[in-house]
Parts: C-alpha cells; structure tokens; sequence
C-alpha cells in the first residue's frame, strides 16, 4: 500500500507534545539489556503496525500501531490493571510526527479502551520504516511507565 493513508492526522485533538502511552507486551522486551533501573529495552517488534488483515479485523482503515492518549485515558493505575503483565511506555505526539513529518496520530476509539489512536504513515505505508522504528522503540525504552512482568 502506498499512496495516501486511509487515516487522517489530528493535530487538534492530539496536539504537540501530547503525551501517548504503548502498550508492550513482555515478550518484546530484551531482559538481557537492562537500565540502570532494572527496565528492559523495547525492542523494533513492539513498533510494527497492523498487518491489513489485522487491521481489517480490528475494524481499522489499514495498517496502524495502538497507543493510548494518556489525557483521555483512565488513569494509570486502572490501566495497569487492565493490560495487566503487560508494561506501558509513554512518547510524544512530537516524537510520532517528527521533523519529517512522515506519521500522523488520529483518535480511534475502542470498546475497550476508549481513549485508542493510532499512528500510522501519511504515505500509506505498511509500516513504520526501520531507522523510525529503532528511534521510537529506543525513545519508549527511555520512557517506561509501568514495567512489565518479566517474561
């Protein structure tokens, strides 16, 4: 997929330096690189969007990566419980959107969890390029939350 996205950026109701939370699940996490925090590293398999069949399936337009709009979101001891084992890291819509300029973030709320957005490439792209990747996973390992349960 190429061309437009089937998304659309929303610099209103997701303004810069709006912070956003992922949710990353202890299996892509390295427990073998540890901070200085005892908080693991996040690896580039915690940033992949949606295959458009999974996107399909969660009733998105394409292919996308979840975060949480932290400002609309329960608060975090509520959302611990809910993904509980599961860690949560937090990025800036800044950071999503880059000096670039090659993401957008739009609010696509879900049954479950109603303060949902996705990023996704303003190109329509399968997915986050690889350098993009490593930076947003390196900037989430810098910015844990809520650890999560070692796997």
């Amino acid at each position: 997929m190429s061309g437009e996205s089937p998304h659309e950026d929303d610099p209103v109701g997701i303004p810069p330096g709006a912070r956003l939370l992922r949710r990353v699940n202890p299996r892509f996490c390295d427990w073998d690189t540890c901070d200085d925090a005892s908080n693991p590293r996040i690896t580039r398999q915690a940033v992949q969007f949606y295959t458009p069949e999974m996107a399909v399936k969660v009733d998105c337009p394409g292919p996308a990566l979840s975060v949480i709009v932290e400002s609309l979101a329960d608060p975090i001891a509520v959302l611990s419980e809910r993904y509980e084992g599961d860690g949560l890291a937090r990025v800036t819509a800044d950071v999503i959107r880059g000096a670039a300029g090659e993401c957008g973030i739009q609010l696509w709320p879900t049954s479950q969890e109603p303060a949902h957005a996705v990023v996704f490439r303003l190109d329509g792209g399968r997915d986050l390029t690889a350098s993009f990747k490593k930076r947003l996973a390196g900037h989430l390992t810098k910015n844990w939350v809520v650890r999560p349960n070692q796997a």
